[in-house]
């Protein structure tokens, strides 16, 4: 079962002993709440997000009522992460597993550090009993590029993402996205981050349109007032008010880029943001990608359509059995190979690294 991630609302006001709405069960006839409730009230405002909308930590507290509507507010309020698999907590900062609230971060770190570097990580390693998912790796991401993390399935990709997202914490090693520790800053790390993480999932009941009015109500004016611009970068324009029943795989992928765009993020993390995209929507959204690194934003990849990536990214990482095997600039690392021939060298062959790059 994919890991589920929830935001519930928790007051701000300042009350000796802040009472925290109850985050909402799924009823037995597994129906969902409707939009009403779900735009309407604090203790309802939650949505399962793969992208762990965290997208919203770094935006202002968001004036909800409870039982009124989302711009009649009776208290400020500020999202908290709930993070569950399979009905138990999952690892996460503190703040997200003991429900202390989580403050709004005043300044995101990337304005108070001269380093370059939205994603940063030293000797990170995670274990899952006596499997290890990652170990040691040492992974170096440059702002204002697109950036490719390639592997065979079960290399680690996945749990190197969630790591950085705050999603799963570190057996040991740190990491730090947008010049933050994410263990001990994970609000300010993860204030302009949007991301993708495995199969995006939305309330199926709502539109497109919809499903984004309800993120953007836990984030400010702003976020709902990029709903249409969003909509039409991502391709979405005419089919936003379809319920999202309707949606193919393909146009799910789009919405959920369209919504950790909302927070008008600087660094996107899409995992196998293609899947389900025929020919010209992958071509599409090689556009958009580039688009955004133009814009300066930063583009963490990770995919398994080689080809594209080669296209679209201007440096690669390969993850091989929980190892960083090599990183740097895509044409360096070819050195006149295509990147298929590159990746079965160093994932399939018993050369070093240093043996198969030359």
């Amino acid at each position: 079962m994919h890991a589920g991630v929830m935001l519930a609302a928790v007051h701000l006001d300042q009350a000796p002993r802040p009472q925290y709405p109850k985050v909402p069960t799924v009823r037995r006839s597994g129906r969902p709440r409707t939009g009403r409730q779900l735009a309407g009230s604090a203790g309802t405002l939650t949505q399962e997000l793969d992208h762990l909308a965290p997208s919203g930590l770094g935006q202002g507290g968001v004036d909800v009522s409870a039982g009124r509507g989302p711009n009649e507010f009776r208290g400020r309020i500020w999202p908290r992460l709930l993070l569950e698999e399979e009905g138990r907590p999952l690892e996460g900062p503190p703040s997200a597993r003991c429900g202390r609230p989580v403050r709004a971060p005043s300044v995101p770190c990337m304005t108070r550090t001269a380093s370059d570097l939205v994603v940063e990580t030293q000797a990170l390693t995670k274990r899952f009993g006596s499997r290890t998912a990652i170990d040691g790796v040492d992974l170096r991401i440059p702002s204002g590029i697109a950036f490719g993390l390639l592997g065979p399935n079960g290399a680690g990709k996945t749990t190197l993402i969630r790591t950085l997202l705050g999603l799963t914490r570190a057996t040991s090693g740190s990491a730090r996205v947008m010049g933050c520790d994410v263990r001990t800053e994970h609000a300010r790390a993860l204030a302009r981050v949007g991301a993708v993480v495995e199969e995006p999932r939305f309330h199926d009941h709502l539109t497109g349109r919809d499903n984004l009015r309800v993120v953007s109500a836990l984030l400010d004016e702003q976020a709902t007032a990029r709903i249409p611009d969003v909509l039409r970068r991502v391709g979405l324009a005419e089919r936003a008010d379809d319920r999202v029943s309707g949606y193919s795989l393909g146009m799910r992928q789009r919405l959920g880029i369209a919504r950790c765009l909302l927070n008008d993020p600087l660094l996107l993390i899409l995992d196998e943001p293609m899947n389900g995209l025929d020919p010209a929507g992958i071509l599409e959204f090689r556009t958009l990608f580039r688009g955004f690194v133009a814009e300066g934003r930063t583009v963490l990849l990770s995919s398994h359509l080689l080809d594209e990536v080669q296209k679209t990214c201007d440096q690669v990482a390969i993850i091989d059995g929980g190892h960083l095997v090599c990183q740097g600039p895509l044409a360096e690392l070819r050195d006149g190979r295509t990147l298929e021939e590159l990746f079965l060298e160093l994932t399939t062959d018993q050369r070093t690294p240093e043996e198969a790059v030359r």
